[in-house]
C-alpha cells in the first residue's frame, strides 16, 4: 500500500527565443534551451510517498520514494 507523504509545487518563469538556435532546436521549444524572463512556466509538482506492507507494519522497513513531475506551459517568446 503506498501512502502519500508529501506533495510540494514550484514554479519557474523562463522565455525561448523561436528564433535564435541558441534558445531552440530548430525552432522547436528545447527545455535545456531556456533562459531567464516571464512568458513561459515550468511546474514542478514533487511527490513522496512511503510503500508498506499491510498486515506487516511491525517487521517491515517502510520504502520511501520521491518523483518530480516536470511540466512546460509555454507563452508567447520573446
Amino acid at each position: 500500500m503506498k501512502v502519500l507523504t508529501d506533495v510540494a509545487f514550484g514554479q519557474q518563469a523562463f522565455t525561448w527565443d523561436h528564433l535564435d538556435p541558441f534558445y531552440s532546436t530548430n525552432g522547436a521549444f528545447d527545455p535545456t534551451k531556456l533562459k531567464a524572463g516571464t512568458g513561459s512556466m515550468r511546474l514542478d509538482m514533487t511527490v513522496q510517498d512511503t510503500d508498506l506492507i499491510v498486515g506487516s507494519l511491525k517487521n517491515v522497513e517502510p520504502i520511501k520514494t520521491e518523483s518530480v513531475v516536470r511540466t512546460y506551459i509555454l507563452g508567447p517568446g520573446e
